[in-house]
């Protein structure tokens, strides 16, 4: 039973709640049974119905945060469902009210929505489910198990489910567990609307944190270069947050702050007036990394992200995955070999399959730059209209120069997107000499201890 539940007939349009333990078992339960519902309204809508029944599901934490669900089947021939979700403080009155307004205009919607459900249907639905008694099946936060036919067919057949990601490892998942960290339960069937690699998973943290899980390659220096940059305080580091790591036996697992993908915060967001300063803000990142002699090299849509749940502060960009980042010395360091994601690499790094090149890995990231700078500016309201700022069209195109000797540096495209020469980057107050110290210091610790 669920603490609240909009019904309209037979129909629960809206299920609700409140945090009744550590492990937040109740969350998980009620995702599961709004995406049954879900799957169930599209089967109960008219022939006539297009668009597909939208669940909310509500869960209050402690920390008197609603996390808004909207959970739905896109695809009434596939069984996945999707949801997606948004969070309000309500300990703060123009929020509450913002979430109390949304859940007025749900009402709305849901009137709508349950005059497309069949209702000789309802009838059937009710009969069948008073039919079955209480104690016939165990909660869903139950431990208890079903017991399988001797031929191991029939209803009691358990549905295939996919291969475990190395992240379900029991040994991985008690080491995690000690740690503080609970992977979200998923059957293939409730999934995000971006999905993760198989290497990563969500995750909570026991702090109420929404964590992505990371299983790290250990002959990358991805751990040591997050350490490095998140140590670092400064307005212009746009790197993820590190929450945590996890030594397990022969890896690690990091955990990292869940942030929403760029192409899902446009998708579902009101973008703000300030998402106007995205490809400055992301501009900004990069010259960070590379004033601290880190190349990206993975520079794409992909690894950009927005933090930007809190409604009371502008959204901001950041970047995440540095599987295949370097520490540098300069634009001069030359590295040989492909590396990144086609169609977002440089065009002198090449391809997969052909011959070795070597070129500069900050000069490769420039062009990278260029690229994601269109790409995000495409997603702004307008559509990427720069017919009245050509000195920014230009140096994005200078970006993009086939010849890497004629890419600019950030700084100088920097200065042209704030105005003109006023510096308003903000920069970590050390030295050269501190620069290079620190830079050594964790390449000499990456190479000793493996991070």
């Amino acid at each position: 039973m669920n603490d609240f539940r909009l019904e309209i007939g037979s129909f629960s349009h809206c299920i609700l709640e409140v945090v009744s333990g550590t492990n937040q078992a109740d969350r998980w339960r009620m995702l599961l049974q709004a995406s049954c519902l879900a799957r169930l309204g599209n089967k109960l809508r008219s022939n006539d119905a297009n668009d597909p029944v939208v669940i909310m599901a509500i869960y209050i934490d402690s920390n008197l945060q609603a996390h808004e669900y909207l959970v739905y089947q896109p695809d009434t021939g596939n069984k996945k469902v999707l949801y997606y979700e948004t969070i309000f403080n309500i300990t703060r009155p123009e929020r509450a009210f913002e979430f109390i307004f949304r859940l007025y205009n749900f009402l709305s919607q849901a009137l709508v929505n349950n005059r497309k459900l069949t209702i000789s249907l309802f009838a059937e639905l009710e009969k069948t489910k008073n039919a079955i008694p209480e104690n016939h099946y165990p909660a869903l936060t139950s431990g208890r198990k079903r017991k399988r036919g001797a031929g191991g067919g029939g209803a009691d057949t358990p549905r295939r489910r996919p291969a475990p990601g190395p992240l379900e490892d029991r040994v991985v998942q008690a080491s995690l567990k000690a740690a503080g960290y609970e992977l979200l339960p998923t059957d293939g069937m409730l999934v995000p609307i971006t999905q993760l690699k198989p290497s990563m998973r969500d995750a909570t943290h026991s702090d109420g944190s929404h964590i992505v899980l990371k299983l790290i390659d250990a002959d990358t220096h991805e751990l040591a270069i997050l350490k490095y940059l998140n140590e670092i305080k400064s307005a212009a580091n746009h790197t993820i947050e590190l929450h945590g790591v996890v030594d397990i036996t022969v890896t690690k697992v990091i955990a990292l702050k869940w942030r929403i993908p760029l192409d899902e915060y446009f998708r579902f967001h009101d973008a703000p007036e300030s998402a106007a300063s995205f490809p400055e803000q992301f501009l900004e990142g990069v010259a960070f990394l590379h004033e601290h002699r880190v190349a990206h090299m993975d520079l794409k849509p992909g690894n950009v992200v927005i933090d930007g749940l809190d409604r009371e502060r502008p959204p901001r960009v950041v970047i995440i995955d540095f599987g295949l980042s370097i520490f540098i010395e300069d634009e001069d360091t030359v590295i040989e070999g492909f590396c990144g994601t086609p169609p977002w690499v440089a065009p002198e790094v090449g391809t997969r399959d052909g011959p070795h090149t070597e070129y500069s890995a900050i000069l490769a990231d420039r062009w990278s730059c260029g690229h994601m700078m269109s790409y995000i500016k495409k997603l702004l309201p307008g559509g990427g209209d720069d017919s009245r700022d050509g000195d920014r069209e230009k140096l994005r195109d200078r970006l993009m120069s086939y010849d890497p000797r004629l890419r600019p540096s950030l700084k100088e495209v920097l200065d042209t997107y704030k105005g003109g020469g006023v510096k308003r980057i903000a920069r970590a107050e050390e030295s050269e000499m501190q620069k290079r110290a620190r830079v050594s210091m964790y390449v000499c610790h990456s190479i000793a201890s493996d991070c």
